[in-house]
């Protein structure tokens, strides 16, 4: 015999499963089942065969009512033929009449009842929660035939029933390998993984069953149920879908409640072909609409259903990314209502709107609300997390990023099918995430690293590490790592597309940064990603003015007094993805004891710009005076790699000829230079580079510096770097006739505590202190050393992405011919994108 029917309290599940048993049971016993099952029982009388046979027969078809009848009255009116009894227990099995069934065999003695009876009281028992009874049962089965395995499957499942999900895996996947083509052996171990938690185990031993039976139900079930177990209800509801009827109004309900929750917190993922915005979001917020004005017309403004209605329109619109219409809904018929009615995943949907409004602080109160409800959620946390970055609460954001880390194992299960838990890595990358953006670039690549080199096929840890290789200024390392990332899973990569984007906007590759956002369009067409490097491109391709000025007041007058300098550049649109043109106006002016000095030169040129390599040159006039040459200007930079760049310079008309010189000796000259910069990242650099210019009275000047620059000291708002600097110089010519400064040669040393404050930030808006103290000393042939010192503030505004201004005031002391001056400098610059 094979086990009963479920009853209706039973879980869906496991009636499921029983049928299945009792298949397989009914097959068996129609072989088995005779009408004396033991010696000791006498046999039915011969006048009562026929009743018998027919009743047996009713019930193997499922006629159960019309058996029953017969059976009862056999039992009844010969009471010692046991085996009437013993059958009539067992249809009631069958039937699902299962306290009938334990009432039936309430007086049977265990060591005569056969094994058939015994594994369908065992089911019944079972199905009216009486686990103890139904274990008793079945090891009573397998007491006489260990090899039983429909009795096998029927202990697994009680013990796992019973919260003995241990000794039940033991039993099941025993079972199975002894019977590993077996669909009820299968169905109980893939009951027992779904109920300990072993959702990949179910997700294997289906696939077996598919195998064995592309049918089964079982089978296609189990799948649903792990993978909504396992974080996916999205996929669970698509498989729902596919095979209707398999769950029940409220197993679908929930995982369509918990598909539309996780959606909205997918933002800070990487986006898919498969959860981007489609026309089914679309249609179903037309239908929400249309549903929620209905139920409103009605009356029902306040009603569960309606309140639900809105909750679902909030969700689609936020999946939608129509983050505004959002918020309006939240305003306008949510966030008045009974804070205590409004579900943890409705306010996390709203806080997420409100962060991708760039409203991080309002989206930090609404996660801190729904965490109140749902304290454990994961999501809700990771988006609390960036709520507190993009509210410059950079404390709060590691606390509560490093606490994420702490409450997430590694691993979740234990062997043999223990797997990888996906929320510690996504946790693990948060945390380092948090410290790259409070500045702490070196810790946030420390902790990204070694998961990277653990894990070499995981494509987001590589996008990680070469997100934070490329803020570090390494953006050819950064884009094989994106490649990388890529290849690894192409279909799944919107955020390595995006930074393989940036990382070649930083390399002046604008061909390729515009393919890269042709491929992340295909992908996540509305994302903030796509938003951002579309925005970048933009902004490389705009015109651009440039604006430099200073104004000095000097107690001496080597070089000059009330002085006055400028330089505005003004580049076009780029052009076929390489050239700019541009305009150069130079202006010097300075008052000397022997008069006022003017200088006036204008330029036109090209620029070029390609990977690896800017080159400009231009053609200039000095329109101080209506006789001036023409000149020509060009400089070259090549940066091969990620540390090393070297620059080289010409200048036939050079701005750098003493305005003293040109005032009273009518002087000019030409210029050249060299250059190399070294850049370990950004807590470290240096740069050399030497120079000559020849002017027109015979005078050469060579001149040689150095400059090392290391971070000492970094927090989320503040930054200060040492920066020590070396300068060296000679001229071919020192005598009484020369008006200008002209040591025979000198050198200089220092050394610069730059400091510099974040004040304000709201995304693109800042606002900076810059303070720079200097302290050197210089050495004039001739004349000796002396101290020099400087002083340099500086504020620095940035209202929006495309406009930077920057203004501050400079006090000094220097020394000339070893007497000292101090000067007094206003600056400021600006650079304008349009």
């Amino acid at each position: 015999m094979g086990n009963a029917k479920n009853s209706a309290s039973a879980p869906p599940f496991s009636r499921r499963l029983s049928r299945l048993c009792i298949a397989a049971g009914i097959a068996i016993a129609s072989i088995a089942w005779q009408p004396i099952a033991h010696a000791d029982n006498p046999a039915p009388a011969a006048r009562h065969q026929s009743d018998y046979d027919h009743a047996l027969q009713l019930a193997r078809e499922g006629h159960y009512k019309q058996a029953l009848t017969t059976l009862k009255a056999l039992s009844a009116n010969n009471p010692e033929h046991i085996v009437y009894r013993y059958d009539l227990a067992t249809v009631l099995s069958w039937a699902g009449r299962d306290r009938e069934a334990l009432d039936v065999a309430a007086d049977f003695d265990m060591a005569q009842t056969p094994a058939y009876v015994l594994r369908a009281l065992g089911g019944s028992a079972r199905n009216v929660q009486d686990f103890a009874l139904a274990e008793h049962y079945y090891r009573a089965t397998l007491k006489r035939d260990a090899s039983d395995r429909i009795a096998g499957a029927g202990l697994a499942l009680t013990l796992t029933d019973r919260g003995d999900t241990a000794g039940a895996y033991d039993i099941a996947s025993a079972l199975a390998a002894q019977h590993p083509n077996d669909l009820s052996a299968l169905s109980a171990l893939s009951y027992v993984q779904l109920n300990s938690r072993r959702y990949f185990g179910v997700l294997d031993t289906s696939e077996r069953m598919l195998q064995i039976d592309p049918d089964s139900t079982d089978a296609r079930r189990a799948q649903i149920m792990a993978t909504y177990r396992l974080g996916a209800p999205h996929l669970a509801a698509d498989l729902a879908d596919a095979t209707p009827g398999l769950l029940t109004a409220g197993e679908r309900a929930r995982i369509e409640n918990d598909r539309q929750a996780m959606a909205i917190r997918w933002a800070r993922l990487p986006a898919t072909p498969q959860t981007a915005p489609d026309r089914k979001v679309r249609i179903a917020i037309l239908d929400l609409r249309e549903e929620i004005a209905a139920l409103e017309a009605r009356g029902e403004s306040d009603t569960l259903q309606t309140r639900g209605r809105r909750y679902d329109l909030l969700v689609s619109l936020h999946e939608r990314g129509r983050n505004r219409e959002a918020i309006e809904l939240y305003e306008t018929s949510i966030a008045n209502e009974n804070r205590d009615d409004i579900p943890a995943h409705v306010l996390a949907t709203a806080g997420n709107a409100y962060l991708a409004e760039r409203q991080p602080k309002k989206a930090r109160e609404l996660f801190e609300e729904a965490l109140t409800k749902e304290p454990g959620d994961f999501w809700t946390r990771l988006s609390l997390v960036y709520a507190h970055i993009e509210a410059e609460e950079f404390k709060q954001a590691l606390s509560v990023a490093d606490e994420l880390v702490a409450s997430e194992p590694i691993w979740l299960g234990s062997r043999p099918d223990r797997r990888p838990n996906s929320s510690r890595l996504i946790a693990d990358i948060t945390a380092a995430y948090v410290r790259a953006y409070a500045n702490d670039l070196a810790d946030a690549e420390r902790r990204i690293d070694p998961l990277a080199e653990a894990a070499p096929l995981n494509a987001e840890l590589r996008t990680a590490r070469a997100t934070i290789w490329l803020w570090r200024g390494w953006p050819r390392q950064a884009l094989a790592e994106y490649d990388a990332a890529i290849a690894a899973i192409p279909a799944n990569q919107a955020d390595a597309i995006a930074g393989r984007g940036h990382a070649l906007l930083e390399l002046d590759d604008y061909r390729g940064a515009e393919q890269a956002l042709q491929d992340l369009k295909l992908v996540s067409p509305d994302s903030s990603t796509t938003r951002q490097l579309t925005r970048d491109l933009e902004l490389g391709r705009m015109n651009v003015l440039r604006l430099q000025a200073q104004r000095m007041e000097s107690s001496g007058s080597q070089q000059g007094n009330e002085s006055l300098g400028f330089d505005g550049w003004l580049h076009g649109e780029l052009m076929s993805y390489h050239y700019r043109p541009f305009l150069h106006y130079h202006f010097q002016r300075a008052k000397f004891p022997e008069g006022t000095a003017l200088y006036r030169r204008a330029g036109v040129g090209i620029e070029y710009r390609a990977r690896d390599v800017l080159l400009d040159a231009e053609i200039n006039r000095n329109v101080s005076t209506a006789d001036a040459k023409v000149g020509i200007a060009a400089n070259a930079r090549w940066t091969p790699s990620d540390h090393w760049s070297f620059s080289a310079g010409a200048d036939s008309q050079s701005n750098d000829v003493p305005l003293r010189g040109r005032f009273n000796e009518g002087i000019d000259g030409w210029s050249t230079n060299l250059g190399v910069d070294w850049r370990a990242h950004e807590l470290r650099s240096a740069h050399a580079g030497v120079g000559v210019s020849r002017f027109s009275d015979g005078n050469r000047r060579d001149f040689a510096q150095l400059q090392g620059t290391q971070r000492i000291f970094t927090r989320p708002h503040y930054r200060m770097d040492g920066v020590l600097g070396a300068y060296a110089s000679r001229n071919s010519r020192n005598d009484a006739a020369v008006s200008y400064f002209n040591p025979r040669s000198d050198y200089s040393a220092d050394f610069t505590l730059d400091n510099e404050w974040l004040q304000y930030r709201h995304y693109s808006h800042t606002f900076r202190h810059h303070l720079a103290l200097t302290a050197g000393n210089y050495y004039q042939q001739n004349f000796g050393s002396d101290m020099t010192w400087a002083l340099h503030y500086e504020q620095r505004w940035s209202p929006h992405d495309r406009f930077d201004l920057g203004y501050g005031l400079m006090r000094a002391r220097r020394v000339y011919d070893g007497a000292a001056e101090y000067q007094t400098t206003l600056l400021a610059d600006l650079t304008w994108r349009f």
